[in-house]
Formats: structure tokens, sequence, C-alpha cells
């Protein structure tokens, strides 16, 4: 498997789509850290799967909630509160999400530039 395979639909390009969008990426990650809790358990293991598939999933989950949020601009958020696309709770989740992208946008960043000096 690629390691940019992910399940995000762009589709349509409206505001509520997009953050909707977003919405079922959250959801689908958070369900996938639930059932990392589940995996020693024998009766859920034929459900889950092997510990590498819910890995598998976790990364392409992961990667879906990053291209879903990527999707949305920030100076959007206020925007798609008013309008009830998503309550304060998801968007102080996005901005965490999105603070946390930057962050290792920053990082590959800075390791690139000093991989060029070297």
């Amino acid at each position: 498997m690629s390691d940019t395979t992910h399940i995000f639909k762009a589709g349509d390009a409206s505001l509520d789509h997009r953050v909707g969008e977003f919405l079922t990426a959250l959801k689908d990650y958070s369900r996938i850290e639930e059932s990392q809790q589940f995996l020693s358990d024998p009766s859920w293991s034929d459900r889950l799967g092997s510990s590498e598939d819910v890995a598998a999933a976790e990364a392409i989950l992961k990667r879906s909630l990053q291209r879903a949020s990527s999707a949305i601009k920030i100076d959007e958020m206020s925007e798609a509160i008013a309008k009830g696309y998503l309550s304060d709770t998801e968007a102080a989740e996005f901005a965490k999400l999105r603070q946390a992208q930057d962050f290792e946008a920053a990082g590959r960043k800075s390791q690139s530039s000093g991989q060029k000096q070297s």
C-alpha cells in the first residue's frame, strides 16, 4: 500500500461539504484509536484484524484527516461555526490538528534545508 493512500474525497468544493468530510475523517480516526484498545481482546481480534491491519488503517485515516483539514482554510472556521457546520469543540480539534500539521511541515522544511547546507 502506498504512503499516499487515503479515503478523503474532495468532491464538492463548498464549505459545508469540506467540513462534512473533515468531521467524517475525524470520527473515523477516533474509531481507529478505540480499535487499538481492543487489539489484545481475543473476542475482538477476528473483527479488527491483526495489529498490522489496524496500523495500516490508522495510517490511511490519519492521511485522510490531514487532507480533509487542509481542505479548509483557517479563516473559514468562523463562518463554518456561524452556519452550524461544526461545533466549537470540533473547531478546536480542527485548530489543534492544523497546528500539529504546521509544526510537522516546519520540521520537515528545517530538516531539508539543513541537509542542503551539509
